[in-house]
């Protein structure tokens, strides 16, 4: 489905203003429309906060996700504190709110990230984490970034070479799918790993240069459970880049 409608949140602060211009960016090359979100902390301008959306309960996260949900928002954008890799800072209350109860994507970018133009596609190889795939292609063709999707397996590669030719079917059905996903920039490239899911996907954003990591996530969960596991939590704690998040 098209992209057309993207609320960007903001919390007035240096992360949140940022994420507001993405928004409004990402809103201008979709020819679609953009909503601003501004929470009571907003400290701008009496017009400025005139226009704003204002938060009119505690949760903020609530509040973002009941707004994106009413209003009918294909993307919603909040700031992310930069993460230099090797220095994982937890999600703060809005982040994990909003990643739990949001039925749609969500984009998380620090002041550092100004255009995507490189993704990484974070997939576990399962069926429902494959989910992930087909949802992305249209905000990535939004953004004309390339893409790359990395599947770490468990064991080690010369293990899975020495397998007597037994092939890992959770390589097999990723192939498959990231070889039909439609981007405009060219065909995505599967990058097979094997260890420690954290470390090597945090590796190939490094290696890649990626300005995007796309990760799929459960909803629902208690706040600070993520519902993904401790790699998905870890990612979105150390990832030191942009991160989209798909509902699966």
């Amino acid at each position: 489905m098209p992209i057309k409608r993207i609320l960007g949140a903001t919390d007035g602060s240096v992360c949140g203003e940022h994420a507001v211009a993405v928004g409004r960016e990402l809103a201008r090359s979709a020819d679609g429309e953009f909503l601003r979100f501004a929470s009571d902390s907003f400290t701008g301008s009496e017009a400025e906060r005139d226009t704003a959306t204002q938060v009119k309960r505690t949760v903020l996260g609530v509040e973002i996700v009941r707004q994106a949900e009413s209003w009918g928002a294909d993307v919603v954008v909040l700031g992310r504190q930069m993460r230099p890799l090797g220095q994982p800072q937890a999600l703060g209350p809005t982040t994990d709110a909003v990643i739990r109860r949001r039925s749609g994507l969500s984009l998380f970018v620090p002041p550092n990230i100004q255009a995507i133009r490189q993704a990484t596609i974070a997939v576990d190889g399962t069926l429902r984490g494959l989910g992930v795939v087909p949802s992305t292609a249209a905000f990535l063709n939004l953004t004309g970034a390339r893409a790359s999707a990395v599947c770490v397996l468990p064991g080690t590669e010369a293990e899975a070479t020495e397998s007597s030719g037994w092939r890992d079917p959770r390589s097999e059905w990723t192939r498959a799918l990231v070889g039909r996903l439609p981007l405009n920039s060219g065909p995505c490239e599967l990058l097979l790993r094997w260890g420690n899911p954290v470390a090597e996907i945090l590796r190939v954003l490094l290696g890649t240069g990626a300005d995007l990591l796309v990760l799929g996530v459960r909803r629902g969960g208690r706040p600070g459970d993520l519902g993904s596991g401790h790699v998905g939590r870890e990612l979105l704690e150390s990832a030191p880049c942009a991160v989209l998040t798909v509902p699966i």
